[in-house]
């Protein structure tokens, strides 16, 4: 009697023990439609409830109750078996993903490694247990920063861990190592199935080769900009570039002094009304705009008066700038001053000028002096005559005065003046000649020069030398 009293008190618990466990069980097992989850004690547990619920229908022989529960014994038994099939499946596919994992990991190029939130690292690849093990010649695992690196590095490192963790944010930076080497980081927050941050993990490629490309690089960027700086600024012309808006993006020192100050930067942001005086400021954005907007180079000179004063003459070529895809952008220009060209050329006019009125003068020099010489080539031959009859004459005025014929007879003075006088006459004659002769030998262009020249009127020339004749008389 005692046994069916046991036996009675166990299957009461058990129907109450079953109600309390049973419900949430199958109420999980009802919503996943799986038994995954299910606690395996939890089960068997279960099992042993219908058990005994099957001993205490079997001595009530109650076949009805004994027969439901030998249906719930099956169905918890199935439970069972296929929860640990699960379970086994479950294992054996976390342990085939960790050995994948683990060789994916092994064979990836970089340094690939992960730790708790602590900052104890859990696992790494071989290519980072190598690196540290060759650095510091002891294991990485389960130790931190500060126990593998110098403090100073460990602490911008660490730094940047907590960073990715505290904020579960990912993040991409470059390292420098304790040995020189410069690596490129990405880091990711580790989540649990309830995405707490559990820990980092980081993958690091050693960059170092490609920073010293980068730099070569650079500097041979850096050299190139500078040496066409330089040509640039040496060039003997004026160069200066604009944007589309007419406004300066750059010149070189050339332009900025010919502008009137001292560095092309004071030009940068300027516009052709900033630089020039109104009228010429719109001459040359009248230009600019043409090359611009029709797209076509233009060559053309251009007067200029700068802020400093000096007026000068360019001639300037004008190109157009153009984006890759042939858009115009801006202007280039280049222009060379030709002001002392144009003065030389102005100065070859004018001596041309000054030698075709030279030539003129000579024709006209020669004309006066043929002109001139003919008169006297008259007095010469007049004066000849009067040397061949003037003894004769003056014989007929001395036998004229010895019959006391003459009624006021001449001065001694006189008379030996008028004896003289072919002669004298001959001698102004040649003088005149030799004169006249002078000037037209000295009449060179050569020794002449232009800025010499002054014009005079010839009948004041003509005034002026009777005035100064000196046989007025």
């Amino acid at each position: 009697m005692w046994l069916q009293g046991l036996i009675a008190f166990l299957f009461g618990m058990a129907l109450f023990i079953n109600t309390i466990l049973l419900i949430p069980q199958l109420y999980r097992l009802v919503s996943s439609k799986t038994p995954q989850g299910l606690s395996f004690i939890t089960l068997c547990g279960f099992s042993l409830l219908q058990l005994i619920a099957i001993c205490y229908s079997l001595t009530r022989h109650d076949f009805l109750i004994s027969f439901g529960y030998s249906l719930s014994f099956i169905l918890f038994s199935g439970l069972i078996i296929k929860y640990k099939n699960n379970r086994q499946k479950n294992e054996t596919e976390i342990h085939t993903a960790l050995k994948n994992f683990e060789s994916l990991v092994s064979s990836m190029p970089g340094h690939v490694y992960w730790k708790n939130k602590h900052g104890v690292y859990l696992g790494c690849n071989e290519a980072q247990a190598n690196y540290v093990k060759s650095m510091y010649n002891q294991d990485f695992i389960g130790k931190t920063l500060y126990e593998v690196l110098p403090h100073s590095i460990a602490d911008k490192i660490n730094a940047d861990d907590n960073y990715v963790m505290n904020t579960g944010k990912e993040l991409t930076i470059e390292e420098i190592l304790p040995d020189g080497k410069t690596v490129l980081s990405k880091k990711i927050p580790l989540k649990d199935e309830a995405k707490n941050i559990i820990g980092m993990l980081g993958i690091s490629f050693d960059i170092t080769e490609r920073k010293k490309q980068e730099l070569n690089v650079e500097y041979s960027k850096n050299q190139a900009q500078l040496t066409l700086e330089n040509i640039v600024a040496n060039l003997p012309a004026h160069i200066f570039w604009l944007d589309k808006d007419g406004v300066v993006l750059g010149c070189n020192i050339l332009q900025a002094r010919a502008a009137g100050v001292t560095s092309p930067n004071e030009l940068i942001g300027k516009t052709m009304f900033d630089i020039y005086p109104k009228g010429e400021a719109q001459k040359l954005q009248a230009a600019n705009l043409k090359v611009m907007e029709s797209g076509q180079s233009l060559t053309i000179e251009e007067p200029s008066a700068y802020l400093n004063g000096k007026k000068s003459v360019f001639l300037s070529k004008k190109i157009p700038l153009k984006s890759d895809n042939g858009e115009v952008i801006g202007l280039l220009g280049i222009a060379f001053d030709i002001t002392s060209e144009k003065e030389a050329e102005q100065l070859r006019i004018e001596k041309l000028a000054v030698e075709e009125s030279l030539k003129a003068a000579q024709l006209m020099a020669a004309s006066i002096a043929h002109e001139m010489r003919t008169p006297l080539g008259t007095i010469s031959a007049v004066a000849g005559n009067m040397g061949i009859f003037m003894p004769t004459v003056l014989q007929g005025y001395e036998i004229a005065k010895a019959e006391d014929k003459i009624e006021e007879p001449l001065s001694r003075k006189s008379l030996e003046y008028f004896k003289e006088s072919p002669e004298l006459l001959m001698e102004v004659v040649s003088g005149a000649n030799t004169f006249i002769n002078m000037m037209l030998m000295k009449f060179n262009p050569d020794n002449i020069k232009a800025q010499n020249l002054v014009k005079l009127s010839m009948a004041a020339s003509v005034k002026s030398a009777l005035t100064i004749y000196p046989m007025n008389d």
